[in-house]
């Protein structure tokens, strides 16, 4: 997984071609809250993929790298589907989307 705060990220989809494969994984990425309330992309990819985008990155707009935060866990998904259930062990934002949605759903 790849944190990239918000200005890093349009940088990076600026300088990317839409018909390169790094543009697709960026595209696909979550726009999230960090823990200091800031927006970032979370790009959700494979070791391979995380390094295509950095190695993209070195070479277009090299002032980036510094700020892009590879996380080399992805979060365990949950094999239930249900929507009241909690996962502990995502972050902090997906607990709130998931408690919102339920909530709205049930109203």
């Amino acid at each position: 997984m790849l944190h990239i705060p918000m200005v890093t990220y349009e940088i990076l989809s600026e300088a990317c071609d839409p018909s390169l494969p790094e543009y697709e994984l960026l595209k696909n990425g979550l726009v999230m809250r960090n823990q200091q309330g800031n927006q970032e992309v979370q790009v959700l990819t494979d070791k391979a993929g995380a390094k295509q985008i950095m190695e993209f990155a070195a070479t277009a707009c090299p002032e980036v790298i510094p700020f892009i935060k590879v996380i080399s866990e992805p979060v365990k998904q949950r094999s239930d589907p249900t929507p009241d259930k909690v996962v502990t062990d995502a972050p902090r934002e997906t607990h709130l989307l998931m408690v919102r949605s339920s909530t709205e759903a049930n109203r």
